[in-house]
């Protein structure tokens, strides 16, 4: 079904017919599910996730428990087999979290996350020790870097069940390239600065119990450069002439003109704009 399958390019004239055929392949990203999606379980019981590609066994996968790589050797009380299922024995409060699986195929990765809550019964009836994410920023949430270099803000969340961390971009996915990285602690680095970082970056954490974010301001800093210069000129006393300095610049440069290291004013002969200089009835005196 779809568009993929065999196509034939036919060519025919008077003196007889050829064809080609070419096979076009159309590759699907994995259709992740895990499940159950949330689970709630006593400390001392076991918990298991299952972790399938459109409800088939993945090929190849990976299980990640608050963004954290679940390798080998996996903690002790943990067992993942290679149908994708993912057990916890012994489940203590600490394994509360998010347990994400994802998938690979040709076309790429997907991902699907669920939740594992344990709770222990002698602490519930005395009131719960679950927390509300909150959010701690050591790093000021306004910075203005010159283009080229490194910005990084820190998101430090805190909570319980452990929040799930996602950073988005004036409100959209973070892009995917390797110069944009989040830390396992939350921070975000941006290394070799482009202008189109320049933007509002916003950090939050959720659990069951609820969500807290906060807002980073990222400007970029771009030297001034002048992309037009003045020309030098040979002219007669009397002329009206015009001296342009077009310049580029974050944040827009100050532009100033000197005649040798006097500052030239826009009044008399001088009309001084931001971008160009008149000077009308030129003298050889000054």
């Amino acid at each position: 079904g779809g568009d993929g399958g065999e196509y034939v390019c036919r060519v025919a004239n008077a003196a007889g017919i050829v064809y080609h055929t070419v096979t076009l392949t159309v590759r699907t990203f994995p259709n992740v599910l895990v499940s159950p999606s949330s689970l709630l379980v006593s400390v001392g019981c076991q918990a298991t996730f299952f972790c399938s590609d459109g409800g088939s066994r993945p090929k190849e996968f990976q299980w990640r428990r608050n963004g954290r790589i679940l390798t080998d050797p996996l903690p002790e009380g943990l067992d993942v087999l290679p149908s994708g299922e993912l057990t916890i024995f012994d489940a203590q409060v600490s394994d509360s979290g998010n347990y994400t699986c994802f998938i690979w195929s040709l076309a790429g990765s997907n991902s699907s996350t669920a939740t594992l809550v344990v709770v222990d019964p002698f602490f519930v009836g005395n009131g719960s020790d679950f927390t509300l994410p909150s959010i701690i920023s050591p790093t000021p949430l306004h910075q203005a870097v010159p283009v080229g270099q490194t910005a990084q803000f820190a998101c430090v969340a805190t909570g319980f069940p452990a929040p799930d961390l996602v950073w988005l971009r004036d409100g959209e996915p973070l892009p995917r390239l390797q110069r944009i990285t989040v830390g396992e602690a939350g921070s975000l680095t941006i290394q070799a600065l482009r202008e189109t970082d320049g933007a509002v970056y916003n950090c939050s954490a959720s659990n069951e119990l609820g969500e807290a974010s906060r807002q980073f301001r990222l400007d970029i800093v771009v030297p001034p450069m002048i992309v037009i210069q003045p020309e030098a000129l040979n002219l007669t006393e009397g002329q009206v002439i015009k001296l342009q300095c077009v310049t580029t610049g974050k944040p827009s440069p100050e532009i100033f003109w000197l005649k040798g290291a006097d500052l030239l004013v826009d009044e008399g002969r001088f009309a001084v704009k931001t971008s160009y200089v008149e000077i009308y009835n030129t003298t050889t005196k000054w």
